[in-house]
């Protein structure tokens, strides 16, 4: 099966509920870890990258 998203939103929520349901972390935990992705330095590329 092949799935498509057209923005990171909506596979970022289905892996929190995923690591929530399989008890890897705390929801809490996997939001937090989004939002500081949304934060983090990009490349000039302008793409998530290591600086």
């Amino acid at each position: 099966m092949t799935r498509t998203y057209t923005d990171w939103r909506a596979p970022s929520q289905e892996n929190v509920d995923a690591r929530v349901w399989s008890g890897i972390h705390t929801r809490t935990a996997d939001e937090a870890g989004i939002r500081l992705g949304r934060t983090s330095p990009r490349t000039p590329s302008g793409t998530p990258g290591h600086c």
